[in-house]
C-alpha cells in the first residue's frame, strides 16, 4: 500500500471517528447553539446561576444572592450521581437552622458530578457560592436546549434581585411603620 492510500485512509477513518463522536454527543447543529453559553452565566428565578460548555455540560450552583436568603448553611446532602434527571427533581438538600430546602436540578440531562465536599464544609456555599461552592454538572439532554431559554441574562437577574429587596423592604416597611 503506498503512503498516498495509507494516508487518506487514516483522514478518512479520523474524520468518521469525529463525526460518529459528535452524533453521539450532540445533534447536528448544536454545538453553535452552546457555543453562545460556553462563557456566558445565566440565572433562575429561583437564585440558581448556570454556566454551559460547548459539549453540553453544565455546571451549576446557587447565586451569592440566592445563599444570602437560606442563611447559614450548616449541611448539604446529595443523592447519587450518574443518574439521569429531568428540571426540577431534586438531587440533593440543604440545612440550615431553620429548614432544609430541596436542591432540584436546574436542566434536564444526566448527572455526571455532584460537589461532594460540600458535605464536609457547607459553609462554601455561604462564602463560595458561584465559584468552589457550585453544586454539580449535568450532561444536558435533549430537552435542556429548551429549557435554557428561561433562563435569565445578568442584566435581567439583577433587576429581579433588585425589585425582590424593594417588594421585602415595602414588607417590612408596613410591618413596622407605627402609623398603622
Amino acid at each position: 500500500m503506498s503512503l498516498r492510500t495509507l494516508s487518506s485512509r487514516l483522514r478518512v477513518a479520523a474524520q468518521a471517528n469525529r463525526t460518529i463522536k459528535s452524533n453521539l454527543i450532540l445533534r447536528p447543529g448544536a454545538t453553535a447553539w452552546m457555543r453562545s453559553y460556553s462563557t456566558i452565566k445565566k440565572f433562575s428565578k429561583d437564585h440558581e446561576w448556570i454556566q454551559v460548555t460547548e459539549d453540553g455540560v453544565t455546571t451549576f450552583g446557587f447565586t451569592n444572592y440566592g445563599q444570602g436568603k437560606y442563611g447559614d448553611i450548616l449541611m448539604v446532602e446529595f443523592q447519587s450521581a450518574n443518574k439521569d434527571v429531568k428540571r426540577g427533581d431534586v438531587i440533593g438538600f440543604i440545612g440550615n437552622l431553620k429548614t432544609a430546602p430541596d436542591i432540584m436540578a436546574p436542566v434536564s440531562g444526566r448527572i455526571l458530578r455532584l460537589n461532594e465536599s460540600l458535605t464536609m464544609t457547607p459553609s462554601v456555599l455561604n462564602s463560595a457560592p458561584e465559584t468552589e461552592g457550585w453544586i454539580g454538572q449535568i450532561q444536558m439532554g435533549p430537552e435542556a436546549e429548551k429549557e435554557l431559554e428561561e433562563f435569565l441574562e445578568e442584566h435581567e437577574y439583577k433587576k429581579l434581585c433588585d425589585q425582590e429587596d424593594a417588594d421585602w423592604r415595602m414588607a417590612m416597611d408596613k410591618k413596622i411603620d407605627p402609623k398603622k
